[in-house]
């Protein structure tokens, strides 16, 4: 599928092989985390509605509240 991809002279059918490519390893050696990146974010009390941005992984972050 890689050589297929690569000397498809169709760009947009050399991306739909690609998509392709991605699903098959994102299927076959899905993606285990080994560590995330710690995102240390500090606010004062009178901020409101402020959510930080993903980590890397895109995963649901922990709200620990320091006084």
């Amino acid at each position: 599928m890689i050589e297929k991809a690569w000397s498809t002279p169709d760009e947009s059918e050399r991306k739909k092989i690609c998509d392709e490519i991605w699903e098959m390893l994102h299927q076959e050696a899905p993606c285990i985390p080994l560590y995330d990146i710690v995102k240390v974010v500090a606010y004062r009390d009178n901020v409101s509605g402020f959510k930080p941005a993903p980590t890397m992984f895109d995963m649901e972050l922990q709200y620990i509240e320091v006084k």
